[in-house]
């Protein structure tokens, strides 16, 4: 039996009158095309009303064997106690709140978590860590571009060194190059995560748990699996952790 990963999906408004209902939740395929292809089962869980939260993920834990949390909207800086700057982008409290309970449960159960960019913020968040709501606010005089749009994401812009011995060092080696596409990066690390790679500016780009469950990285492998192996080799090894 394939390991099943559940993911969240984001949400869309289409303001056409093609659709009955304009209203969607979805996950992009390479998502699902990189757990599919490392052996897994991929399972969208869509958001419940904010009174339902914790039945939900406890409900949708029982099926899935690993959480996968994805890219997506700005999380709300009121749940890492910051009130949001002028250059704060869209938010999705509703998203914020199922993962971090999502997140919270899976960890209470060792259950493998990997999240990518959004993803990897979210997981900083529900561990106590904090954001900076924009690059800018890091105040860095070395920042490189972060925000590599219009070059297409399949394209891998600046290099990360990744820390020897680590998970990510087993699959990328101590240099690699990747892409991105944020404007948000970790301030403050959460309660047993540790860096494990970071740009040449200092912004860290993964991360994992102290036990080694929880892996997440700022840049997009999903984009990068059919152009570079080492990329989908991040989510072989990540469905191979699932027991």
């Amino acid at each position: 039996m394939k390991p099943i990963v559940g993911l969240v999906g984001s949400q869309m408004s289409k303001n056409d009158n093609n659709f009955i209902d304009s209203k969607f939740e979805y996950v992009q395929n390479v998502n699902s095309d990189a757990i599919r292809n490392a052996g897994g089962w991929p399972m969208i869980l869509p958001t419940p009303n904010p009174k339902d939260v914790k039945e939900a993920a406890t409900a949708y834990l029982e099926i899935v064997d690993a959480l996968f949390l994805l890219g997506g909207e700005d999380s709300d800086p009121n749940l890492y106690g910051q009130e949001p700057s002028q250059l704060l982008e869209t938010i999705d409290q509703k998203r914020d709140y199922f993962e971090i309970e999502l997140y919270k449960q899976a960890r209470a159960k060792k259950m493998p978590i990997f999240g990518i960019c959004r993803g990897l913020q979210v997981i900083n968040v529900a561990a106590g860590g904090t954001l900076f709501q924009d690059l800018s606010l890091a105040k860095n005089d070395k920042m490189i571009k972060h925000s590599q749009l219009p070059t297409t994401v399949d394209t891998a812009t600046h290099s990360i060194k990744v820390l020897p011995e680590t998970w990510l060092a087993n699959i990328l080696g101590e240099t690699h190059m990747v892409n991105t596409v944020h404007h948000q990066i970790i301030d403050r690390l959460g309660t047993d995560l540790v860096s494990v790679a970071t740009a040449s500016d200092g912004v860290i780009e993964a991360i994992n748990s102290t036990d080694n469950l929880v892996w997440a990285v700022q840049f997009h492998p999903e984009w990068l699996a059919g152009v570079d192996p080492s990329m989908q080799e991040i989510f072989n090894q990540f469905v191979a952790k699932i027991k």
